[in-house]
């Protein structure tokens, strides 16, 4: 469904953020955690905040990027 969003090697990291993100969401869904499960969403918000580092930090310079007027205006 996501697979050749981007070239390689910036598809693979984005791959597994995605994978990332839905484990993370779906943690956090959770109604009743326990401890084990607490611990389990507290390791996955360091890995996801590292992964989304690194997909910016090698696709920054990679990708020309600028704001629509929409969100300029705003």
């Amino acid at each position: 469904m996501f697979e050749g969003l981007l070239p390689e090697p910036y598809n693979t990291t984005l791959m597994t953020l995605l994978y990332q993100t839905a484990e993370w969401h779906a943690f956090a869904k959770l109604r009743l955690h326990t401890e084990s499960t607490l611990q389990h969403l507290e390791l996955l918000t360091t890995k996801l905040g590292q992964l989304k580092q690194k997909f910016r930090d090698t696709t920054q310079s990679a990708f020309a990027t600028f704001e629509l007027p929409k969100e300029t205006e705003a």
